[in-house]
């Protein structure tokens, strides 16, 4: 009985350290193959709370964009959004894109309530297949992911984060 045993231990200790091993690796391997495809806004196509298609194209061109993940339950979505708002002037050369996989109507509400549907350069966008999450690798909210005005990737955020730093970052271009 205790031959088996001191084959099967440590061949299971070994088999579990492999597939450890083996998942690290993939996903190393995916956290690279997703920060290389986002170094540059990759192309989008989604529909706004409108139901008017949002895309690329629709982007300013020279302008910095910000992608914000957010869940109009999260309270740290809420805090960021009305930073956000107390300090839309400094925002008016930058495109806001908020991003959620919840309903139209209560993305729209969310906007209301926050008084940001009357500005040309926020956008509301409906995100019903998760494309967002699934491209940018994001499963935290707020995520805030900030392009300059080439496009180029300048930082991921998971989390709330000071409104300093996101000014600092669009505006030290």
């Amino acid at each position: 009985m205790k031959k088996p045993l001191k084959i099967f231990l440590p061949l299971t200790v070994l088999i579990l350290l492999s597939f450890l091993i083996t998942k690290i690796i993939f996903r190393i391997n995916h956290k690279n193959e997703v920060t290389k495809n986002i170094k540059k806004i990759p192309e989008f196509s989604f529909k706004d709370i409108n139901g008017v298609l949002f895309n690329n194209h629709n982007l300013k061109k020279n302008t910095p964009t910000i992608f914000l993940y957010f869940n109009t339950e999260c309270e740290f979505c809420n805090t960021e959004t009305e930073i956000i708002k107390k300090n839309i002037e400094q925002f008016k050369n930058t495109q806001l894109i908020f991003i959620s996989f919840e309903s139209p109507l209560k993305i729209k509400k969310f906007a209301e309530n926050y008084q940001l549907l009357n500005h040309d350069n926020i956008h509301f966008i409906y995100d019903k297949q998760v494309v967002f999450s699934k491209t940018f690798d994001v499963k935290a909210f707020p995520t805030i992911v900030i392009y300059n005005n080439q496009q180029q990737l300048l930082e991921k955020i998971k989390g709330q984060v000071k409104i300093d730093h996101i000014l600092k970052k669009i505006n030290k271009q």
